[in-house]
């Protein structure tokens, strides 16, 4: 068995099958939103983003890992609305939520009574 150096860095959808951190269920920012990842980037440029479809699970999986505390949050979209989170330490998911609601906000309103 080879050991993994104390200093590699997992490859950011690995860290989607993390067995040592519990999911929970978990409302999710606007991530398929034009713009919105653009957004995040821009408030938060050390983040490392991945995104897969796992057709076979019915899910999109979404990692999010700080270059520099390696800190990461894997988020969990599923076609049957059970979204779910892990998340390695700080509340990355609160942070795209809170971010999630300026780029709504700072967005025109649309002609038919607001944003969608």
């Amino acid at each position: 068995m080879t050991a993994i150096p104390a200093h590699a860095v997992v490859p950011l959808l690995l860290l989607a099958d993390s067995e040592h951190l519990k999911e929970r269920p978990a409302h999710l920012p606007p991530l398929e939103e034009p713009g919105f990842l653009d957004f995040v980037r821009q408030a938060h440029p050390q983040l490392e983003y991945a995104k897969q479809r796992k057709r076979a699970r019915g899910e999109v999986v979404h990692v999010f890992r700080d270059r520099v505390s390696q800190e990461f949050t894997v988020l969990y979209r599923r076609d049957h609305d059970s979204d779910g989170v892990k998340e390695s330490g700080y509340p990355w998911l609160d942070r795209l939520n809170e971010l999630g609601g300026m780029w709504r906000a700072a967005r025109p309103q649309e002609p038919w009574g607001g944003a969608r």
